[in-house]
């Protein structure tokens, strides 16, 4: 019985799964954190603003920000990924050619 050398497909660096949450996580809140600073800004805009719009302006901000967040931390990891994808291609070619 002979054995047919074929050479195996190359290693798949598969994202995390957490990943998708970050994204899915990153434009809820900014959705929401949008919608509460814009919301609040008429209110702010007042010569006496009330306490409620100072802290919904606040937490709108915050949570907007930690949504950008999520999305930057998304991307990084996406693209780490794919250049440890495209670095193991490389080497599995040079080891070939070698």
């Amino acid at each position: 019985m002979t054995q047919t050398s074929q050479s195996p497909e190359p290693p798949y660096i598969r994202t995390p799964g957490g990943v998708a949450a970050l994204f899915v996580a990153a434009l809820l809140l900014i959705v929401m954190g949008g919608f509460l600073t814009l919301v609040q800004s008429e209110l702010m805009a007042r010569p006496e603003p009330k306490d409620f719009a100072v802290f919904q302006t606040w937490l709108g901000t915050v949570l907007f920000h930690i949504g950008l967040a999520f999305l930057a931390a998304g991307l990084v990891i996406v693209g780490v990924r794919a250049m440890l994808q495209q670095q193991t291609e490389a080497l599995r070619a040079h080891r070939h050619d070698s």
